[in-house]
């Protein structure tokens, strides 16, 4: 539903766009970055006060990529070989973070000597005693890159996911799954969910039950959870699985929704949102042949691996719509544009 919300409302913009509505305010870009190039790598944009009550904007200049002054967009014509969009571009804000910030770490991982760009803490959980875990965040020197308001943590839309080694597993097997962890999200909507992922003998996934999820705060310690690490020791009876199962994976997915983060600055996560050390994996009782089924992470990832949600990024669409296609659409929709009649190409945005 959501969805189709969306399209009843930004497909009438797109044809207000094909007639050329003035801008609200009467300020001339001086400076305006070209088609594809990120608003942190342009230089400022300066605004000077235009004696005219409206200056209007349209097509691109083929030389630079950029809006001229009293020019229309019309969507009718290729000037810079865009496909007509005449040098409009989008940009998916709804998709989940396209980069991988699981890795191995150990204190070297978080670096102290880059001045601003210096990681705030060291969150490893059981030093001296163990050297290296699995830890998921994104570190300071990104969260500055990335204009992160609270700095080091985490974003927002972002689905990580760690896989354990492979390992024999059938239905009504007993699976025991025990690691220490720390965990900093933002309670009730950012969580750390624990999967059990189930594959046939022809590695064909055919179930992924979900076992338990953490969030919020872990420990007592305020504002640094790493150096009161929690105990996760459960074991689950898998009934529910399908029959053909003959081997499954553990996998951590990490999963925030579209605010309270660092990234916004509506939860200050200290040093990265979840972090995992001395894992032991056991089936019916008897430790997985992968490592022996203990992990201490001490030499690196000992066979686990990681990725993202790539299935969770939603896509952005914008693109040249003719005619006859919109003419159609607004008739079927009883929609009226008070704008003089359209006419050629507009502009689709969904």
């Amino acid at each position: 539903m959501r969805a189709v919300l969306v399209l009843l409302v930004l497909l009438p913009l797109a044809f207000l766009v094909t007639a050329v509505a003035s801008p609200p305010a009467p300020r001339l870009y001086e400076q305006a970055p070209p088609s594809g190039v990120l608003r942190h790598d342009s230089p400022p944009a300066q605004f000077v006060p235009s004696r005219a009550e409206t200056t209007w904007y349209g097509n691109a200049d083929p030389s630079t990529g950029l809006a001229v002054v009293g020019g229309v967009w019309d969507f009718d014509s290729d000037p810079v070989g865009d496909g007509f969009l005449q040098g409009w571009t989008s940009a998916d804000m709804s998709a989940s973070d396209r980069y991988v910030h699981w890795s191995h770490v150990t204190a070297d991982s978080f670096p102290q000597d880059l001045g601003d760009n210096s990681d705030p803490y060291i969150p490893m959980m059981l030093l001296p005693e163990s050297t290296g875990q699995l830890w998921v965040g994104i570190h300071q020197a990104e969260a500055t890159e990335r204009d992160f308001i609270t700095g080091m943590g985490y974003g927002n839309n972002m689905c990580q996911r760690a896989f354990s080694p492979l390992f024999d597993l059938a239905k009504n097997d007993e699976v025991r799954v025990r690691f220490d962890y720390f965990s900093d999200s933002e309670p009730n909507y950012d969580y750390t969910y624990i999967y059990v992922l189930c594959y046939d003998a022809d590695t064909a996934l055919v179930s992924e039950p979900m076992l338990r999820y953490i969030d919020g705060i872990s420990g007592d310690t305020l504002g640094m959870p790493w150096e009161d690490p929690q105990r996760f020791n459960q074991q689950f009876v898998l009934t529910q699985i399908d029959s053909t199962t003959t081997r499954a994976l553990i996998e951590l997915r990490f999963f925030t929704d579209g605010g309270w983060s660092d990234e916004d600055g509506l939860w200050d996560c200290s040093a990265g949102p979840f972090a995992f050390d001395e894992t032991r994996l056991k089936v019916n009782g008897e430790f997985i042949a992968a490592h022996g089924g203990l992990f201490d992470f001490e030499d690196g990832e000992q066979g686990w691996s990681f990725d993202i949600c790539t299935e969770l990024a939603i896509g952005a669409y914008l693109g040249i719509v003719p005619e006859e296609v919109y003419a159609e659409w607004m008739d079927l929709s009883g929609l009226l544009c008070q704008c003089g009649g359209l006419s050629g190409n507009a502009l689709e945005m969904v």
